[in-house]
């Protein structure tokens, strides 16, 4: 979450509650999904805005809420899923039509595995946080951080 100031600076802000899964993610993000060699979803990793995937030959995906858990994963390609609707207050995205919308949502959800899709007792997706936006959650958790300014 992140507000602006009369100077048009962005600040982070965070929302803690009792319950982990609950605790929002500070500061301005982008979502990536991430494919294996055979184009299968593998997870999506969400990162803050300033930062890129790109180059990246190897990415480790730590679990968000267990340190115990993590797993490597190389030779993935990624697509952003972030679309820009709006820029400095103009409509600039270009609405699909719903046929163009079902399209997208079948050819999408055929990038995922059967486990994740089962009705019963489904996989858990993997959506992981990038190192440096957990150590900014983990230090705003602590109040070490609490106005984290973006440029």
């Amino acid at each position: 979450m992140e507000v602006s100031t009369k100077q048009d600076e962005w600040i982070s802000l965070i929302k803690i509650s009792e319950s982990i899964e609950k605790v929002l993610n500070p500061g301005r993000k982008k979502v990536y999904r991430l494919y294996d060699q055979n184009h299968m979803a593998k997870g999506d990793y969400i990162c803050l805005d300033h930062e890129s995937l790109e180059g990246k030959e190897e990415l480790i995906l730590k679990h968000p809420t267990n340190p115990l858990k993590s797993k490597s994963i190389r030779h993935f390609t990624y697509e952003e899923l972030h679309k820009k609707i709006f820029e400095n207050g103009r409509l600039v995205y270009e609405k699909p039509s719903l046929p163009q919308i079902r399209e997208y949502h079948q050819k999408s959800k055929s990038t995922f595995w059967e486990e994740y899709l089962r009705l019963e007792v489904p996989e858990v997706y993997p959506v992981v946080l990038s190192d440096e936006l957990r150590e900014l959650k983990e230090q705003m958790i602590a109040g070490k951080n609490t106005n984290h300014e973006v440029e």
